[in-house]
């Protein structure tokens, strides 16, 4: 009994957020008070991987001819040093072999397919390397955002940021992540830099974190859990002249009702301006 009243208090706190987003945005933008940028960056999350595996070159592909600029990814490193693109710390459950990717080498990880637990389609897709997917993002004018997780040592970041200035993409990528550290390595590698700080609650611990990563030559935004995108929080990002982006929507009606303030969505699929009928 416990856990139904639980559960039904935390649905019913999740429609009093969606009516109280609701109003407030109509209110912003329909006042005249709050307008949306002239651009919602449309950020497809690990690619459009609802059609095609995540985290590959055919998802990033995809994500370009659906109508996405940017693209999120996830990037690890392998036991030799490689970096690739993979979500989980194994690679179990996004192809047929298994083990740690910190436990094996870039020869044998690619040795697996990584297409078919999707779909047939794709049987015969390989683990990219960071380096092939930055190739791609570049051919296609794709904006990466890469979310730095797991385990990283400091000259490991250094060679990411090394491999983005290698590839011509300096300037033209995000760097995100719910590690502060991290985001601090990336800005004394490259003080211009676009950081975004990731975070699944609003705290004004946050924006304080985010504001201390700016440096005068770069842009950094608050990345945050769309059910904490309410007024008050938005109010101090603005205040701060702190832009937010959020994740990971997939709900037209949320892309509908969110804050006029916020200046990026990501999503499975959906291009935000789209949905808005800028598009």
């Amino acid at each position: 009994m416990r856990i139904i009243k639980k559960i039904i208090k935390t649905i019913l706190i999740s429609l009093i957020a969606i009516v109280v987003l609701a109003v407030a945005a109509g209110f912003y933008v329909y006042s005249g008070i709050g307008k949306r940028p002239e651009e919602i960056k449309a950020v497809a999350h690990r690619g459009y991987s609802t059609e095609a595996p995540e985290n590959t070159l055919p998802a990033f592909r995809l994500a370009k001819e659906k109508g996405f600029d940017y693209v999120e990814c996830d990037v690890v490193f392998t036991s030799d040093n490689v970096p690739v693109l993979l979500h989980d710390d194994s690679i179990n459950r996004t192809s047929n072999g298994e083990g740690k990717i910190s436990s094996l080498t870039y020869e044998e990880v690619s040795q697996y397919d990584f297409g078919s637990w999707f779909s047939e389609e794709y049987a015969g897709v390989k683990i990219p390397t960071f380096d092939e997917f930055l190739k791609l993002c570049k051919e296609l004018e794709l904006h990466p955002y890469i979310e730095l997780k797991g385990s990283y040592s400091k000259e490991q970041i250094d060679s990411l940021v090394a491999d983005v200035e290698e590839n011509g993409m300096k300037g033209n990528v995000s760097w995100i992540s719910f590690d502060y550290d991290y985001l601090v390595f990336v800005k004394e590698a490259d003080d211009t830099a676009r950081l975004g700080f990731l975070s699944s609650e609003f705290e004004d611990e946050d924006l304080e974190l985010a504001i201390s990563l700016r440096t005068g030559k770069n842009e950094v935004f608050l990345d945050l859990g769309f059910m904490y995108t309410f007024s008050w929080c938005i109010r101090k990002c603005k205040e701060a002249n702190m832009p937010v982006e959020v994740w990971t929507l997939d709900m037209e009606l949320l892309i509908m009702i969110m804050h006029p303030y916020i200046s990026g969505v990501t999503s499975n699929f959906l291009v935000a301006d789209e949905v808005l009928g800028r598009k």
